[in-house]
């Protein structure tokens, strides 16, 4: 089972009798322009986060913009945009195509929730904020339940 009801995960596992422990937050997001800087894995350096979107594209996160009024939004993600410059310069110049806001599934110790339920029958399970996380999680999970079973 892969739960990817993002923030409704725990609503999910809960119809499966199962407890998911879950502690969601609004969250902010700038999608760039696409971009010749090639990023394959989620990157987390101290000012920003950054992931790729599809397209040429990166996914560009801080908590620090979390908080972020409606209207202050495409200034905090300006900044956003800058320290991802500083820290990778193939990204000057790139422009901010979109600014989301939505709430993020974060479980509730901040760890991605991979691997088996205590509880027969219940296969493999995996959730967190990342798609890619997910990805990961889920084919290391099937990996070894083909050799432990």
């Amino acid at each position: 089972m892969v739960n990817c009801a993002g923030p409704r995960a725990a609503n999910i596992a809960e119809l499966a009798g199962l407890t998911l422990p879950m502690r969601n937050t609004h969250g902010v997001v700038a999608c760039t322009s696409p971009v010749a800087v090639w990023i394959s894995h989620v990157v987390h350096a101290p000012h920003v986060h950054l992931r790729p979107d599809g397209g040429g594209r990166l996914l560009l996160h801080t908590p620090r913009i979390d908080g972020a009024a409606i209207d202050e939004r495409r200034s905090a993600a300006d900044t956003v945009l800058a320290d991802a410059s500083a820290l990778y310069p193939g990204l000057t110049g790139a422009t901010l195509e979109s600014v989301r806001a939505g709430e993020r599934p974060i479980p509730a110790d901040g760890l991605p929730v991979l691997g088996r339920v205590s509880t027969p029958p219940w296969p493999p399970s995996a959730s967190s904020d990342s798609r890619s996380d997910r990805c990961y999680g889920v084919a290391a999970i099937q990996r070894k339940s083909r050799i432990t079973e």
